[in-house]
């Protein structure tokens, strides 16, 4: 509110989501009121703050996990599409142009790369969406033979490597600060 101010007169319950405490509900007296149950407050206003706090928190969870699925079903979108354009386009340069464009466009990723090597690890061609003059210096790292971790776990295993965060997991890499 406009004259919100820090008083010695407070109450506060944390909002809680998966079992982190991701914010909090500040409820302060401007000025001494006679002491209560808690302080200046009552019982009853202790049990609304909790209950305002749970609610809140039961909400921003359902809200994760509504976007979260959101998510995955654009992610699905994209992966079939990109099944179809490996059967349709005979045009390697143009597939790999497509596939990146592909987890873009459907709004599934901000941005996307892909890189196909030789079997002796030497880069054949790569391509990206959404990264522009970004992906530079990644090109010139992958033309030296040098791969990201995520090249390297993705080279490691069988499944689709994907970088949620990149700053926190790819320190050294090119991309981190995309």
């Amino acid at each position: 509110s406009p004259n919100y101010r820090k008083t010695a007169w407070k109450q506060d319950s944390d909002i809680i989501v998966d079992g982190q405490r991701i914010g909090a509900v500040e409820v302060l007296y401007l000025e001494e009121k006679p002491e209560c149950d808690e302080g200046p407050f009552l019982e009853e206003e202790r049990n609304l703050l909790n209950g305002i706090t749970s609610q809140l928190g039961s909400f921003i969870q359902r809200k994760q996990a509504e976007a979260g699925k959101e998510h995955l079903f654009l992610m699905l979108g994209t992966i079939r599409n990109v099944n179809q354009l490996i059967i349709k386009e005979k045009n390697r340069d143009r597939l790999l142009k497509s596939i990146c464009d592909n987890f873009t466009k459907t709004r599934g990723c901000d941005a996307a790369w892909i890189a196909l090597l030789d079997d002796a690890g030497q880069l054949i061609k790569a391509d990206e969406s959404g990264w522009g003059k970004d992906f530079l210096p990644m090109a010139r790292w992958l033309k030296q033979g040098e791969l990201p971790d995520c090249g390297q776990r993705a080279l490691r295993q069988s499944v689709v490597v994907v970088t949620e965060e990149l700053s926190s997991t790819c320190i050294v890499c090119p991309l981190a600060k995309g």
